[in-house]
This record gives structure tokens, C-alpha cells and sequence, in this order.
């Protein structure tokens, strides 16, 4: 009413609501116990990470859902995203400024963002994406709060229509409880992708999992090995031995690997045990090189890599996988179908 009475044209600041969970536990380690969205225990601090999630979940996430649904009436208004403010800060002024007809050039954009970041200090980590490492009930609990709006948009902060599918009943029930889901193929068969959807389904049913890629793990605990037969076979071994510590702790864990042999794979199998799943995604190699994220085919094609799974050195699929998934023929929601129990497709 007030928007349209004098005529306000308001900006809303918005972010990814998992996020905010992270966010609202900083407040308590830095600040204190008391802010606006509800009044927590004077001990809050002193819990672990987990209780305060699950708290902030419960007592907090409810009153940002209703900050969210206030706005939905107002149509003059302007959402900025958090994320964007955080990683292109000149490119969202630049938008405020035309939301309100302002000229405004380059260097008073610079000179107010450098003001603006030289002026206090922040209170939480500015991190966007730590709502991922939330507790995987909390993840479906926030989920199922967006069901009470079935016909209203949550993607701004968030919630995809996957992850609301799964909570509201219309996907299929999740009853895995552990095990390893290893996804082998060629370098751009789609692993990674289909990894990342895959825990997404996962998180919204409420059950742990973690994604283990072999590009990750090459950058860090593996960024000692090369490509050599002995070093891909010790790259496999030790992402099997981590996949098993976490498999044994309850997670689902799925490896995202091209671990090119038969042998490799056996090997991650005995180490892993009876849980392991080998998942053999079936991309032509047309298709992998069509794709080509990295530009690693590109410069194999051009002999500026050696040894490169592919063009110089080869894939060799197992003769009996316990799934095969033709990716270049179906889409990554029927392949987490199949993953959960459905045919082969």
C-alpha cells in the first residue's frame, strides 16, 4: 500500500535461502543470541554447528520465507541477489542506478565500492554456497516449507522445482542409507553433471551424500600424481579408500572418475565392498568432444596433451557394469531414476 501511495520503488536484497542458515549461526558466534527472526537460547554459541543449523532451521527459515512472500504483491521492485552483489558488486549498482534513472559513470561506481569496502566490517564470512554443507534433514526440512506455496517461484532463492517434487510426495521415495555410486566414462560423458543433480535429489529426500570428482581431487590430494599407468592406478586407489571411509560413516558417495580401466575399477570394488556401484555413463565420444568444458580434447587433438583418455590413450568399458546409462539419450533426472532402483535406460 505504502509502495504505491508514495510511489517507493524498492530494491529487495535476496539470497539463497540455504545460505542463510550459515549466515544466522555466525550472527550468534560474533554478535549474540538476539536478532530480529527469533530469540535464541543464551547458550547458542556454545552448541555445535549442527544443533545451531537445526535451531536457525526451525525458528529462523520461516520468518525469511515470509520476507520472501511479502514482496511477491510488489511490482516495482527490484531483486538484487546477494551472490551477484558479492561476486559483480559494480554490475548490480549499475542496475540499481538504472532501476532509478540514475546516470552515473564507471568511476563513481569504483569509487563507492571501494569506499563501501574499506568502510567497517562485515559480520559473517560473505561465502555464498555454505548452505551446502548443511545437515541433509535440515536441507528437506527448509525444502518442505516451500510446499505451503505450491504455485510461487523459490528458484530466486534457491529451492528448484526437483528438490520441491521430491518433498511434496510427486517424486520417488529415497530409501538408500549408504553405498558408493562410482560414474565412469570418458572425459565430458556427463559425470560431474550428473554427480551434482544427483546429490541435489539426494539432499532435498533428506539423505546424506558427497560428491568426490577426479579434477577436484587432482588439485589437491592427488595433485602429486600425473597419468602414467601407475599413477592413474594410485589416483583410483586413494579415491576408492576415501569413498570407503566415507561410505562406512553413512554417506551416499558417489565418484565422479574416468578411471579408463577394468582393472582400476575391480580394484576400487574390493576396497569399497559389497556397496559399490559401478556406473558406466555411455556417452559417444562425438558427443564428449562436442562439449569439450575444459578444452582438454582440443589440445589433445593438437598433441598438447599426452596420454589423454580418448584421442591417446584408451577407454575400455567393463563387460558387466551394474548400471549403464546411455546419456546421449536420456535426460539427468531419468538417469537419477535409474540410480535409485528404476531400469536401466
Amino acid at each position: 500500500m505504502y509502495m504505491k501511495e508514495f510511489g517507493l520503488r524498492p530494491i529487495v536484497l535476496i539470497r539463497n535461502i540455504f545460505d542463510v542458515v550459515p549466515s544466522l549461526v555466525d550472527h550468534h558466534t560474533i554478535e549474540n543470541h538476539i536478532y530480529p527472526s527469533a530469540w535464541a537460547p543464551t547458550d547458542i554459541a556454545s552448541r555445535s554447528f549442527e544443533e545451531q543449523a537445526h535451531f536457525v532451521t526451525q525458528m529462523a527459515i520461516p520468518w525469511y520465507f515470509n520476507f520472501f512472500m511479502s514482496w511477491q504483491d510488489c511490482e516495482d521492485k527490484l531483486l538484487v541477489h546477494y551472490e551477484d552483489l558479492v561476486a559483480e558488486p559494480g554490475q548490480v549498482l549499475r542496475r540499481v542506478c538504472a532501476h532509478f534513472n540514475i546516470e552515473v559513470s564507471s568511476e563513481q561506481i569504483a569509487a563507492a565500492i571501494e569506499r563501501a569496502s574499506t568502510n567497517g566490517r562485515r559480520k559473517n564470512k560473505v561465502a555464498p554456497g555454505r548452505g551446502k554443507m548443511l545437515p541433509p534433514e535440515d536441507i528437506a526440512a527448509i525444502v518442505k516449507m516451500s510446499n505451503h506455496y505450491p504455485h510461487v517461484d523459490f528458484t530466486p532463492i534457491g529451492i528448484t522445482h526437483p528438490m520441491r517434487q521430491m518433498q511434496s510426495g510427486c517424486g520417488q521415495a529415497i530409501t538408500l542409507e549408504k553405498g558408493v555410486f562410482w560414474l565412469t566414462g570418458l572425459p565430458g560423458a556427463g559425470k560431474t553433471t550428473l554427480a551434482r543433480a544427483f546429490k541435489e535429489r539426494l539432499d532435498a529426500g533428506g539423505v546424506k551424500s558427497i560428491i568426490l570428482d577426479g579434477d577436484e581431487l587432482r588439485c589437491g590430494i592427488n595433485s602429486n600424481l600425473g597419468f602414467s599407468e601407475i599413477d592413474r592406478n594410485e589416483n583410483v586407489r586413494r579415491v576408492a579408500e576415501i569413498a570407503s571411509l566415507f561410505e562406512r560413516q553413512g554417506y551416499i558417495v558417489i565418484v565422479a572418475l574416468v578411471s579408463p580401466m577394468p582393472e582400476q575399477r575391480k580394484m576400487a570394488r574390493l576396497i569399497i565392498g559389497e556397496r559399490f556401484t559401478e556406473v558406466y555413463i555411455d556417452t559417444p565420444l562425438e558427443i564428449c568432444e562436442s562439449r569439450d568444458p575444459k578444452g582438454h580434447y582440443l589440445r589433445a587433438r593438437q598433441g598438447r596433451i599426452g596420454g589423454f583418455t580418448g584421442v591417446s590413450a584408451p577407454y575400455i568399458p567393463s563387460e558387466a557394469p551394474d548400471v549403464v546409462l546411455h546419456a546421449g539419450s536420456i535426460t539427468v533426472e531419468q538417469a537419477i531414476d535409474v540410480l535409485l532402483g528404476r531400469p536401466n535406460l
